[in-house]
């Protein structure tokens, strides 16, 4: 009995990223540089955080860049793909977002306005992670972007000195 269920969490775990939903849509609103706001031909609005991404804070140092750059990529497109993982803890749906058969998240990465998020690895497949770690490690070696600066602050690091108070 044990083995069967072991065999099935097995086989759950191995075909959960093939049997991942695909969305697609029009982009309402670009929120910052890894997120934004997709309206579905139902219309049903869903806030997608693109996968294997951590994009600067609007506030932080290269965080309007990044917004805009997103915006400028996708911002009142209609978007053919976002193949949906999970939602985070903020009920945002996680995603690999394409346009035209581009990679929105590497884009943004080459662009050096993105950080290649590895808390990520699990949800993606490894060729994905290699081609963004590659991605992330060419920007910073050739300074493009956020890269030019000389000690550029990772977007969470920046969230953690830049708490929001709680409210009571």
């Amino acid at each position: 009995m044990l083995k069967k269920i072991l065999l099935m969490l097995c086989l759950f775990f191995y075909l959960a990223p093939c049997c991942a939903e695909v969305l697609s849509g029009q982009v309402t609103e670009v929120i910052d540089g890894d997120t934004l706001i997709l309206m579905d031909d139902a219309y049903q609005s869903h806030t997608v955080r693109i996968l294997g991404i951590d994009a600067p804070e609007f506030h932080q140092a290269y965080g309007k860049e990044s917004k805009y750059s997103l915006d400028a990529l996708i911002g009142m497109q209609s978007v053919r793909e976002v193949k949906t993982t999970k939602q985070d803890q903020y009920q945002r749906t996680l995603g690999k977002v394409f346009l035209a058969g581009e990679d929105i998240g590497l884009t943004q990465i080459k662009r050096g306005l993105a950080w290649h998020y590895k808390g990520a690895k699990k949800s993606r497949k490894d060729e994905d992670f290699a081609l963004y770690a590659q991605a992330h490690k060419q920007a910073k070696a050739e300074k493009i972007g956020l890269w030019q600066d000389a000690k550029p602050q990772s977007p969470s690091r920046w969230r953690y000195y830049h708490k929001r108070p709680k409210a009571e």
